[in-house]
């Protein structure tokens, strides 16, 4: 009974520490996000859709927002990996006019 106890307390001090640092997102030494809006020409659930389903997969892409009723994208993406004018093509590359507005 004891020897099972000391396995069990060993155990846990082993794998309490590395639960941890899993539970902890990984920053990147030097990532830089920036959020840009585009105004891009979407017009039904099926555009948002669209591009719900592309643009995340975009280099540096970290969020995304699609609002159909002021016809705007807003994405938030790593400058070290993308910028804005490449996700603007990425956007265009879909079919739809792109302009960025900030």
């Amino acid at each position: 009974m004891k020897q099972i106890a000391f396995i069990a307390v060993t155990v846990l001090a082993f794998l309490l520490p590395w639960q941890g640092l899993q539970a902890q997102p990984k920053e990147k030494k030097g990532a830089q996000v920036e959020t840009v809006v585009f105004s891009v020409n979407v017009h039904c659930d099926n555009c948002k859709a669209k591009l719900e389903k592309k643009i995340p997969f975009e280099k540096g892409v970290k969020d995304m927002d699609v609002d159909l009723e002021n016809q705007m994208v807003t994405v938030k993406f790593d400058t070290r990996k993308n910028d804005a004018e490449a996700i603007a093509k990425a956007i265009g590359d879909l079919g739809y006019t792109v302009e960025i507005i900030e």
